[in-house]
């Protein structure tokens, strides 16, 4: 009986380290997110108010930057992933943060050209709502790693 107790208390406790791990990587999702975001709307400002480019084109190309250094830091940093085919890895990456990409310009001109809230804060709404998307499939699809499942 005694040893069932102390099985019972060891899954019971690994239970808990996984559900720690899981909000453990999504935290290091949301800063390595963030720190995206960051260098993002640094881009998206540079590319607009500098360089005179029409906001949606230049959220598109800040995006597209953003992108390769997000994959690279999620990869090394957040996920730890060991996986060495980082072209087919980073492939079925670009389809899905396309989409997120998709998510994130629809909602930033909804909120800018229809609601019409300055492109800036807009971006920081539109990002939160595609953060969702991008860290599922980031999860689900692209780094397939089980302690993290």
């Amino acid at each position: 009986m005694r040893f069932e107790t102390s099985i019972e208390y060891l899954i019971e406790k690994l239970s808990y380290f996984q559900f720690l791990n899981k909000k453990i990587i999504f935290l290091k999702f949301f800063i390595v997110g963030g720190f995206c975001g960051f260098l993002d709307l640094l881009l998206l400002y540079f590319f607009t108010d500098i360089l005179h480019i029409w906001y949606f084109y230049s959220g598109i190309i800040a995006f597209m930057i953003i992108s390769i250094v997000s994959f690279l830091l999620n990869k090394n940093i957040t996920f730890q992933d060991k996986n060495k085919n980082h072209v087919s890895q980073y492939a079925k990456y670009a389809v899905i943060i396309l989409v997120g990409m998709a998510i994130n310009n629809s909602f930033l001109y909804i909120f800018t050209d229809i609601v019409g809230i300055w492109y800036i804060i807009s971006r920081v709404f539109s990002s939160l709502i595609a953060l969702a998307w991008n860290y599922t499939m980031s999860k689900k699809i692209i780094f397939l790693n089980k302690k993290y499942a």
